[in-house]
Protein backbone atom coordinates (compact mmCIF):
# COMPACT_ATOMS: atom_id res chain seq x y z
CA UNK A 1 0.00 0.00 0.00
CA UNK A 2 3.01 2.12 0.52
CA UNK A 3 3.55 2.04 -3.05
CA UNK A 4 0.53 2.47 -4.36
CA UNK A 5 0.17 5.78 -2.41
CA UNK A 6 3.66 7.07 -3.34
CA UNK A 7 2.74 5.92 -6.84
CA UNK A 8 -0.83 7.88 -6.86
CA UNK A 9 0.52 10.97 -4.70
CA UNK A 10 3.06 11.83 -8.00
CA UNK A 11 0.15 11.11 -10.62
CA UNK A 12 -2.32 12.96 -8.77
CA UNK A 13 -0.38 15.99 -6.82
CA UNK A 14 -3.05 15.04 -3.93
CA UNK A 15 -1.06 14.43 -0.50
CA UNK A 16 -1.84 10.93 1.00
CA UNK A 17 -0.74 9.33 4.39
CA UNK A 18 0.23 6.01 4.71
CA UNK A 19 1.29 4.89 8.20
CA UNK A 20 1.61 1.42 10.02
CA UNK A 21 -0.19 0.60 13.48
CA UNK A 22 2.88 0.99 15.74
CA UNK A 23 6.84 0.89 16.53
CA UNK A 24 6.40 -2.93 16.58
CA UNK A 25 5.23 -2.94 12.81
CA UNK A 26 6.76 0.02 11.58
CA UNK A 27 10.26 -0.74 12.89
CA UNK A 28 10.96 -4.62 12.24
CA UNK A 29 11.77 -5.32 8.14
CA UNK A 30 10.72 -8.98 10.17
CA UNK A 31 7.36 -8.71 9.74
CA UNK A 32 6.99 -7.27 6.00
CA UNK A 33 7.64 -8.85 2.94
CA UNK A 34 9.72 -6.49 0.95
CA UNK A 35 8.75 -5.42 -2.49
CA UNK A 36 11.43 -6.13 -4.97
CA UNK A 37 12.97 -3.28 -6.79
CA UNK A 38 12.20 -3.70 -10.04
CA UNK A 39 8.46 -3.64 -9.43
CA UNK A 40 9.14 -0.53 -7.62
CA UNK A 41 10.92 1.15 -10.58
CA UNK A 42 7.59 -0.22 -12.69
CA UNK A 43 5.16 1.30 -10.54
CA UNK A 44 7.23 5.17 -9.93
CA UNK A 45 7.52 7.20 -13.16
CA UNK A 46 10.49 9.01 -13.17
CA UNK A 47 8.73 11.91 -15.04
CA UNK A 48 6.45 12.07 -12.18
CA UNK A 49 9.46 12.48 -9.88
CA UNK A 50 10.77 15.34 -12.18
CA UNK A 51 7.66 17.08 -12.07
CA UNK A 52 7.17 17.34 -8.32
CA UNK A 53 10.55 18.01 -7.36
CA UNK A 54 10.31 21.22 -10.34
CA UNK A 55 7.31 22.54 -8.47
CA UNK A 56 9.37 22.90 -5.64
CA UNK A 57 10.34 26.67 -3.94
CA UNK A 58 13.26 27.73 -5.36
CA UNK A 59 15.25 30.78 -5.97
CA UNK A 60 15.93 29.59 -9.34
CA UNK A 61 12.38 29.87 -10.54
CA UNK A 62 10.54 32.02 -8.05
CA UNK A 63 6.99 31.78 -7.45
CA UNK A 64 4.08 33.44 -5.32
CA UNK A 65 2.34 31.46 -2.92
CA UNK A 66 -0.04 31.45 0.15
CA UNK A 67 -0.58 35.18 -0.11
CA UNK A 68 -3.15 37.15 2.19
CA UNK A 69 -6.44 36.47 1.03
CA UNK A 70 -10.10 37.90 2.21
CA UNK A 71 -12.60 34.85 2.31
CA UNK A 72 -14.10 35.42 -1.16
CA UNK A 73 -11.19 35.20 -3.18
CA UNK A 74 -9.62 32.21 -1.16
CA UNK A 75 -12.31 30.17 -1.48
CA UNK A 76 -12.60 30.66 -6.04
CA UNK A 77 -8.87 29.82 -5.68
CA UNK A 78 -9.83 26.53 -3.86
CA UNK A 79 -12.87 25.39 -6.19
CA UNK A 80 -10.16 25.64 -9.16
CA UNK A 81 -8.35 22.55 -7.59
CA UNK A 82 -11.45 20.18 -7.50
CA UNK A 83 -10.50 18.74 -10.69
CA UNK A 84 -7.43 17.31 -9.01
CA UNK A 85 -9.83 15.85 -6.25
CA UNK A 86 -12.12 14.57 -8.88
CA UNK A 87 -9.32 12.54 -11.00
CA UNK A 88 -7.82 11.14 -7.35
CA UNK A 89 -9.80 7.74 -6.51
CA UNK A 90 -9.50 6.87 -10.62
CA UNK A 91 -5.94 7.13 -10.27
CA UNK A 92 -5.82 5.16 -7.32
CA UNK A 93 -7.86 2.81 -8.87
CA UNK A 94 -5.53 2.67 -12.18
CA UNK A 95 -2.51 2.36 -9.89
CA UNK A 96 -4.02 -0.57 -7.77
CA UNK A 97 -4.54 -2.72 -10.80
CA UNK A 98 -1.03 -1.79 -12.55
CA UNK A 99 0.42 -3.22 -9.23
CA UNK A 100 -1.14 -6.34 -9.57
CA UNK A 101 -0.38 -6.99 -12.79
CA UNK A 102 3.09 -6.36 -12.08
CA UNK A 103 3.36 -8.08 -8.72
CA UNK A 104 0.32 -10.50 -8.93
CA UNK A 105 2.62 -13.01 -6.42
CA UNK A 106 2.00 -10.52 -3.81
CA UNK A 107 -1.23 -11.08 -3.41
CA UNK A 108 -2.49 -10.13 0.20
CA UNK A 109 -3.73 -12.67 2.23
CA UNK A 110 -7.33 -12.99 3.37
CA UNK A 111 -8.83 -11.49 6.25
CA UNK A 112 -9.68 -14.64 7.52
CA UNK A 113 -6.28 -16.50 7.43
CA UNK A 114 -4.84 -13.15 9.67
CA UNK A 115 -7.91 -14.50 12.28
CA UNK A 116 -6.75 -17.63 11.84
CA UNK A 117 -3.37 -16.52 13.10
CA UNK A 118 -4.58 -14.59 15.80
CA UNK A 119 -6.65 -16.84 17.03
CA UNK A 120 -4.04 -19.37 17.41
CA UNK A 121 -2.10 -17.07 18.98
CA UNK A 122 -4.71 -16.87 21.87
CA UNK A 123 -5.56 -20.53 21.78
CA UNK A 124 -9.06 -19.48 20.63
CA UNK A 125 -10.98 -23.23 19.61
CA UNK A 126 -12.16 -23.25 16.42
CA UNK A 127 -9.06 -21.49 14.57
CA UNK A 128 -7.36 -24.64 13.38
CA UNK A 129 -8.54 -24.44 9.85
CA UNK A 130 -5.92 -24.10 7.20
CA UNK A 131 -8.22 -23.21 4.23
CA UNK A 132 -11.80 -21.74 3.28
CA UNK A 133 -12.71 -25.12 1.79
CA UNK A 134 -12.40 -26.40 5.29
CA UNK A 135 -14.85 -24.33 6.48
CA UNK A 136 -17.19 -24.70 4.11
CA UNK A 137 -17.12 -28.32 3.98
CA UNK A 138 -17.72 -28.44 7.84
CA UNK A 139 -20.75 -25.95 7.46
CA UNK A 140 -22.28 -27.72 4.85
CA UNK A 141 -22.31 -31.38 6.56
CA UNK A 142 -23.65 -29.92 9.54
CA UNK A 143 -26.43 -27.74 7.86
CA UNK A 144 -27.68 -30.47 5.38
CA UNK A 145 -31.03 -30.73 6.55
CA UNK A 146 -31.80 -27.36 5.76
CA UNK A 147 -33.20 -25.48 2.96
CA UNK A 148 -31.77 -22.11 2.03
CA UNK A 149 -34.98 -19.73 0.79
CA UNK A 150 -36.02 -16.06 0.32
CA UNK A 151 -39.71 -17.22 2.15
CA UNK A 152 -40.69 -15.02 5.12
CA UNK A 153 -43.66 -15.32 8.06
CA UNK A 154 -46.62 -14.46 6.03
CA UNK A 155 -44.36 -14.09 2.78
CA UNK A 156 -48.26 -14.57 1.00
CA UNK A 157 -49.71 -11.30 2.51
CA UNK A 158 -46.70 -9.40 1.59
CA UNK A 159 -46.49 -10.52 -2.02
CA UNK A 160 -50.60 -9.36 -2.46
CA UNK A 161 -49.66 -5.72 -1.36
CA UNK A 162 -48.06 -3.03 -3.92
CA UNK A 163 -47.41 -5.88 -6.83
CA UNK A 164 -45.82 -8.38 -4.69
CA UNK A 165 -42.41 -6.21 -4.05
CA UNK A 166 -40.67 -5.85 -0.94
CA UNK A 167 -38.19 -2.97 -0.97
CA UNK A 168 -34.48 -3.69 -0.17
CA UNK A 169 -32.47 -0.26 0.68
CA UNK A 170 -29.03 0.28 2.06
CA UNK A 171 -26.73 3.46 1.81
CA UNK A 172 -25.20 4.29 -1.22
CA UNK A 173 -20.89 3.68 0.04
CA UNK A 174 -20.02 6.98 -2.02
CA UNK A 175 -23.23 8.98 -0.97
CA UNK A 176 -22.06 9.57 2.80
CA UNK A 177 -19.58 11.55 2.97
CA UNK A 178 -19.19 15.35 1.41
CA UNK A 179 -15.54 14.77 -0.50
CA UNK A 180 -16.46 11.30 -1.97
CA UNK A 181 -20.47 12.61 -3.14
CA UNK A 182 -18.68 15.23 -5.56
CA UNK A 183 -16.32 12.51 -7.04
CA UNK A 184 -17.75 11.65 -10.52
CA UNK A 185 -15.37 8.46 -11.24
CA UNK A 186 -16.74 6.91 -7.93
CA UNK A 187 -20.41 6.82 -8.92
CA UNK A 188 -19.13 5.07 -12.31
CA UNK A 189 -18.12 1.92 -10.22
CA UNK A 190 -19.73 -0.97 -9.69
CA UNK A 191 -20.35 -0.20 -5.91
CA UNK A 192 -21.05 3.62 -7.17
CA UNK A 193 -23.83 3.10 -9.04
CA UNK A 194 -27.29 3.24 -7.93
CA UNK A 195 -30.14 1.69 -10.06
CA UNK A 196 -33.54 -0.65 -9.65
CA UNK A 197 -32.00 -3.80 -8.86
CA UNK A 198 -33.91 -7.42 -9.04
CA UNK A 199 -33.20 -10.36 -9.99
CA UNK A 200 -34.63 -11.99 -14.13
CA UNK A 201 -37.30 -13.72 -12.26
CA UNK A 202 -38.87 -10.95 -10.62
CA UNK A 203 -38.07 -8.64 -13.30
CA UNK A 204 -39.46 -10.81 -16.08
CA UNK A 205 -42.73 -11.31 -14.05
CA UNK A 206 -42.93 -7.54 -14.41
CA UNK A 207 -42.26 -7.18 -18.32
CA UNK A 208 -38.82 -5.44 -17.59
CA UNK A 209 -35.69 -5.91 -19.13
CA UNK A 210 -31.91 -4.76 -18.29
CA UNK A 211 -31.36 -1.60 -18.82
CA UNK A 212 -35.15 -0.53 -18.91
CA UNK A 213 -36.15 2.69 -17.90
CA UNK A 214 -38.92 2.15 -14.72
CA UNK A 215 -40.63 4.12 -11.95
CA UNK A 216 -40.68 2.47 -8.76
CA UNK A 217 -43.18 3.62 -6.10
CA UNK A 218 -43.71 3.31 -2.65
CA UNK A 219 -46.31 4.82 -0.69
CA UNK A 220 -47.16 8.02 -2.24
CA UNK A 221 -43.77 9.06 -3.64
CA UNK A 222 -42.29 7.38 -7.02
CA UNK A 223 -38.64 7.58 -8.42
CA UNK A 224 -37.96 6.71 -11.66
CA UNK A 225 -34.39 4.89 -12.35
CA UNK A 226 -32.25 2.35 -15.00
CA UNK A 227 -33.32 -1.45 -14.62
CA UNK A 228 -30.60 -3.98 -13.54
CA UNK A 229 -30.87 -7.31 -13.34
CA UNK A 230 -28.81 -8.80 -10.42
CA UNK A 231 -28.95 -12.48 -9.61
CA UNK A 232 -28.06 -11.74 -5.47
CA UNK A 233 -31.27 -9.93 -5.00
CA UNK A 234 -34.21 -12.28 -3.59
CA UNK A 235 -37.21 -13.38 -4.85
CA UNK A 236 -40.08 -10.64 -4.97
CA UNK A 237 -37.40 -7.90 -3.95
CA UNK A 238 -36.23 -4.95 -5.21
CA UNK A 239 -33.40 -3.06 -4.40
CA UNK A 240 -32.81 0.74 -4.40
CA UNK A 241 -30.22 2.12 -1.97
CA UNK A 242 -30.90 5.29 0.15
CA UNK A 243 -29.30 8.27 0.25
CA UNK A 244 -28.92 9.34 -3.44
CA UNK A 245 -31.20 11.59 -5.77
CA UNK A 246 -34.34 9.99 -5.70
CA UNK A 247 -34.77 8.36 -2.42
CA UNK A 248 -35.98 11.11 -0.81
CA UNK A 249 -38.70 10.97 -2.77
CA UNK A 250 -40.29 7.48 -1.64
CA UNK A 251 -40.25 7.46 1.57
CA UNK A 252 -38.22 5.07 3.93
CA UNK A 253 -35.44 2.43 3.37
CA UNK A 254 -37.93 -0.81 3.39
CA UNK A 255 -41.67 -1.80 2.67
CA UNK A 256 -43.84 -2.37 -0.03
CA UNK A 257 -43.22 -1.01 -3.29
CA UNK A 258 -44.72 -1.20 -7.16
CA UNK A 259 -42.50 -0.84 -9.83
CA UNK A 260 -43.76 -0.47 -13.99
CA UNK A 261 -41.60 0.02 -17.07
CA UNK A 262 -41.36 4.37 -17.82
CA UNK A 263 -43.65 4.94 -20.80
Amino acid sequence: MALIAQASTLESRIPMVHFFDGFRTSHEVAKIRAIDTGIIREMISQQSIMAHRQRALSPEHPVVRGTSQNPDVFFQARETVNHYYDACPGIVQEEMDRFAAVANELAARPGWKVLRVLGNLLDVEGMEYSSSEEIRDEVLASSMELTANNITLDASEQRMTAGGLERIATPAPFMIDGITRRAAPLHKTADGAWAIRMNPATAAGHNLSDGDSAILKQGDGATQSTVVLDDSVPDHCVWFPSGVPGSDEIGGSCGAVSVEKAS
